[in-house]
């Protein structure tokens, strides 16, 4: 599909399912999203698979959000 182009995939996923589901669960965020045991169902399909070609995976457990941006901009 993505034959002729370059391109880097970052998929952010959390490997502390606790702190997903207290993240997902804060009313502070501004999504509205609450779905915890979607979200979790959904990061450890993440979890269990291997990374598509040219994908990097980022581990968004803990850090401040500059800190993963600085991540994926570096990625090649």
């Amino acid at each position: 599909m993505f034959r002729d182009y370059d391109y880097v995939i970052a998929t952010l996923r959390a490997l502390d399912e606790d702190e997903l589901r207290r993240r997902v669960t804060d009313e502070s965020r501004s999504s509205g999203y609450r779905d915890w045991r979607e979200a979790a169902r959904i990061n450890r399909r993440l979890l269990a698979r291997p990374p598509f070609p040219n994908e990097h995976f980022i581990d968004v457990t803990a850090g401040p959000a500059e800190e993963f941006a600085d991540r994926i901009a570096g990625l090649t």
